[in-house]
């Protein structure tokens, strides 16, 4: 593991540059700083930038998003959200726990997760109910409100696990956190406990292979030993790298910059060491922060 400085001195390294976005571009509300300038050298610099986020929601919501926090179009060459992945797994009207073409019968499912993420399938044809025992599966994208206490989703656990639904979690995410340290649970933390009560739960978005798989295409004509992730969670954004094969560069000043500290202080690099041991990941590079210099 290499501590860097900034970005630049991974151009001559890489053509192609996998990149998480909450905790590395943003965070959820405003652009971290150097960011644009980060992308926008990498763009002169002639990189192929692909934008890869466990955010439940359709790409081009995120893209409206961030040209609200400054972050322009022209600035990355695609994005791939894990909601777009499940909405285009979806689509094709084919369960994806279990494979089985899905009828007007079974097109029904309860919802849990923001209101603003509420649609995100129903032009799709899907319909959501309220009752378990009428739906085919569960779509879980967060919690109802930001910080709602396990005790108050439970019933909604309880009433998928009586009608043995299986779930798909459209952000496999624990927690992310913003700029000023608020922490914020994630459906991953919903989906966890549900897999704890013996629940069948299909995941889209990092770490899994399929997301992967999709950026890959994108890069077509690319080695993949010139493709670099960058993310600051170990438990996806490392760890998907590493099932995949390629370079990871892992970034301190999202979700773990409590728990490690900065590059000043003496056990930064201890630290961070130990984190990726516990989460049993290895990264080549690590930075504080997605900036250029």
């Amino acid at each position: 593991m290499k501590h860097i400085q900034s970005v630049s001195e991974l151009t001559d390294k890489y053509d192609a540059f996998i990149l998480d976005l909450w905790g590395v571009i943003h965070d959820g509300k405003v652009a971290y700083p150097g960011v644009v300038e980060c992308l926008q050298k990498l763009k002169d610099a002639g990189k192929k930038l692909i934008l890869l986020s466990n955010a439940p929601r359709r790409a081009k919501v995120v893209v409206e998003a961030m040209q609200g926090m400054g972050i322009g179009r022209e600035l990355y060459d695609e994005i791939l959200t894990s909601g777009e992945a499940a909405y285009q797994v979806l689509s094709k009207k084919i369960h994806p726990t279990n494979n089985q073409q899905l009828t007007t019968n079974n097109l029904s499912y309860l919802y849990l997760g923001l209101e603003k993420d509420r649609q995100i399938i129903k032009d799709l044809g899907y319909v959501e109910v309220e009752d378990a025992k009428q739906a085919s599966f569960a779509l879980v994208s967060h919690s109802t409100y930001d910080h709602q206490p396990m005790e108050e989703i439970q019933p909604f656990l309880n009433a998928c696990s009586a009608n043995n639904l299986p779930m798909i979690c459209i952000n496999p995410d624990l927690e992310v956190v913003r700029q000023t340290g608020e922490r914020v649970a994630c459906a991953g933390l919903i989906a966890a406990e549900y897999e704890r009560m013996q629940g069948q739960v299909m995941y889209f978005g990092k770490p899994h292979k399929m997301v992967y798989e999709q950026c890959f295409s994108m890069l077509e004509g690319i080695d993949r030993k010139r493709v670099v992730a960058v993310g600051d969670s170990p438990r996806t954004d490392i760890a998907g790298a590493n099932r995949m094969g390629i370079d990871s560069m892992l970034i301190t000043g999202g979700v773990l910059a409590a728990e490690v500290g900065t590059p000043d202080n003496t056990a930064y690099l201890q630290k961070t060491e130990s984190v990726l041991s516990q989460s049993g990941t290895h990264v080549k590079y690590v930075c504080d922060r997605f900036i250029w210099s």
